[in-house]
């Protein structure tokens, strides 16, 4: 089935054409996937080189490896910081997230879904197939770890970037946290939705990178914009003055933030390959009570 994708901004697009059965699609709980699109997972379609076409801006993507192990890099696009198709192996492995419509294809497991990649704030509730790793007999992955924050007190939740260059503290505790399924989440974090972590302006405090940083507003969107690392991509906590308000994308935390999230919201633009389970209350729009 022809399928098209894009970024958030639309600069970087693409065409692909998924077999039905391909068993490459997987949620991908590791830390690295995590942080690098601000989401809990990240979900993943994998086609062959001639099942796959870049349509627009190829060569302006960004490429980070992880490390200097990666066996490959990741991309983004330097504009509104979505993650875009990764190749390794052979293959190009989309964030199915940014995918225009329904491939056709479903996911059939969590990979790296062990405690030490999986966060406490997101309980996996399906009845997918869960694998520490890969899969079976598969390496491990290194897990993105920040030791420096290790030391911030108990009342503090921490974040950083992937490649570390950007840190932050939140000094007060999240007024609500949606797990959003619009379709600027869906594109921005290049993930099934964002579970954003809604509080004030004031409690977000840039411990260092703060000048690294790179920011993309949707021209026609009040309360939405990305900001991110410009080296990694990663995105970083959303500051909105006007409103006094702030937006975190619970991905990038480092620390538990000692809560989940409290419902789902504009689930009438849910991606067609996720299905919710977690048992939260859903709203087709906005939540009604606001987002605070």
């Amino acid at each position: 089935m022809l399928t098209t994708g894009s970024c958030l901004c639309g600069d970087i697009r693409w065409e692909c054409n998924p077999e039905p059965e391909t068993n490459m699609h997987h949620h991908c709980h590791c830390s690295i996937c995590r942080k690098a699109h601000g989401a809990p997972f990240v979900s993943f379609v994998g086609v062959g080189h001639n099942h796959f076409r870049w349509l627009t801006n190829e060569k302006s993507l960004m490429h980070y490896k992880a490390s200097a192990e990666s066996v490959y890099a990741r991309t983004f696009c330097p504009r509104c910081g979505s993650a875009c198709p990764i190749h390794a192996a052979g293959q190009m492995y989309m964030p199915a997230g940014c995918l225009d419509g329904d491939p056709g294809v479903r996911p059939n497991r969590h990979i790296f879904a062990g405690p030490q990649h999986n966060p406490l704030w997101f309980p996996i509730t399906d009845g997918l197939p869960q694998y520490e790793s890969f899969g079976e007999g598969s390496p491990p992955l290194p897990v993105v770890q920040r030791r420096n924050l290790i030391e911030t007190s108990t009342a503090l939740i921490a974040g950083s970037c992937v490649c570390g260059k950007v840190e932050f503290h939140i000094t007060e505790p999240f007024i609500k946290i949606h797990k959003c399924h619009c379709r600027r989440c869906q594109k921005g974090r290049s993930a099934a939705h964002a579970t954003n972590g809604i509080g004030h302006s004031r409690a977000v405090k840039f411990v260092r990178g703060e000048d690294n940083l790179t920011s993309y507003k949707v021209a026609d969107a009040d309360l939405f914009k990305q900001v991110f690392c410009s080296d990694c991509g990663s995105l970083m906590p959303e500051i909105y003055p006007k409103h006094e308000l702030s937006c975190v994308s619970l991905g990038a935390l480092d620390t538990d933030p000692g809560r989940d999230a409290d419902d789902n919201i504009y689930v009438a633009y849910r991606a067609p390959w996720y299905e919710i389970t977690d048992g939260l209350v859903c709203y087709d729009e906005a939540p009604p009570n606001g987002y605070t």
